[in-house]
């Protein structure tokens, strides 16, 4: 295509010409914000803005669950019932769950409130460290019986986790900032479009 168009005089076309010049300085203006707005944000800008975050932070309960699935209530039942006789609740989960958890003994890893649906985070949150659910939990997935392992408060994230999201926010910031220095810069002509301040 771009041969076609060079054997066709596409590039010689004043109005052509005219759209790659203009494509040509928004790449530019673009490259430029960007290497400005990196100068400015340093490692202890970043590590500053998380420290200041995370003295913020709420930890928020989260609990480490087991769980197994399945069809029907009775099933769900009878799997309660080996359990108060002393079964393994990982091997019950592998051999009898229908759920994506099942090659993992059922292990659903830490979550806090709001991340499961209703009916299943109100029966794992009011079990006790080591307890499992004596009742079967129904959900839209099918019939739960839960286990919950470990209960704690949330840890804060990590600096390294965090440090492209902390680089996003003051980004933002330092964009204006550029654009306003340039503004106030005796080496930029400001002209005015229909009212408009414009630095070129």
């Amino acid at each position: 295509l771009l041969q076609k168009a060079k054997e066709a005089g596409l590039e010689e076309d004043p109005e052509i010409q005219e759209k790659i010049e203009r494509s040509k300085n928004n790449m530019l203006r673009t490259e430029y914000l960007k290497t400005a707005v990196e100068e400015r944000i340093s490692e202890e800008d970043l590590k500053k803005l998380y420290d200041e975050q995370i003295e913020k932070f709420t930890a928020e309960e989260e609990i480490k669950a087991r769980h197994i699935l399945v069809k029907t209530k009775d099933e769900a039942q009878g799997l309660i019932n080996q359990l108060d006789g002393g079964a393994d609740f990982a091997e019950l989960a592998s051999e009898h769950s229908t759920g994506p958890t099942k090659s993992k003994g059922g292990d659903l890893g830490y979550f806090t409130k709001g991340r499961m649906v209703p009916e299943f985070e109100s029966a794992a949150f009011a079990l006790k460290e080591g307890e499992y659910t004596k009742e079967p939990v129904q959900t839209s997935f099918g019939w739960h019986v839960i286990l919950v392992e470990e209960k704690r408060d949330q840890e804060p994230p990590g600096f390294e986790e965090v440090k492209d999201q902390l680089k996003d926010q003051l980004s933002r910031v330092e964009v204006q900032n550029v654009l306003n220095d340039l503004r106030e810069s005796p080496d930029v002509d400001v002209f005015g479009i229909n009212g408009q301040e414009q630095a070129n």
